[in-house]
Formats: C-alpha cells, structure tokens, sequence
C-alpha cells in the first residue's frame, strides 16, 4: 500500500466516521421532534377532555339548581 491509498483509505474512514456521526445526531433531532408533537398533542387532548368535562359539569350544576328550585316549592 502506498502513502497515497494509505491517506486516501484514512479520509475515507473519517468521512464514513463524520457521515455516521451526521445521521446519529438528524436521527436523535427527528425523534426529540417526535416526542415533543407527541407531548403537544398529549396536552391538547388534555385540555379539550378538561374542557368538555367543565361543561357537562356546568349543566350538571345548573340541572341541579333547578331540581332543587323545583323541590322548594
């Protein structure tokens, strides 16, 4: 093997070395994407769960105003 192949075979590695490196870190970037959409949904469905439960108690509330209304006359 001359020095040539020698240094060409070394760039090669640290090029396939650096280009392993790239996509460990765009593969890590994707999924910590991932898991914060995930989180924003999670706590969106979250709130709208909160929000339908606030109104049906809201007009379980006023449901029972009325029959308590009714019952005291």
């Amino acid at each position: 093997m001359t020095e040539d192949d020698f240094r060409n075979c070394l760039f090669n590695v640290r090029f396939l070395a650096a280009a392993t490196d790239m996509n460990t870190v765009f593969q890590m970037e994707r999924k910590e994407e991932r898991r914060r959409r995930k989180k924003e949904k999670m706590e969106e469905e979250e709130e709208e769960e909160e929000e339908e439960a606030a109104i049906i108690t809201g007009l379980t509330e006023v449901e029972m105003n009325l029959a308590l209304m009714v019952l005291a006359r």
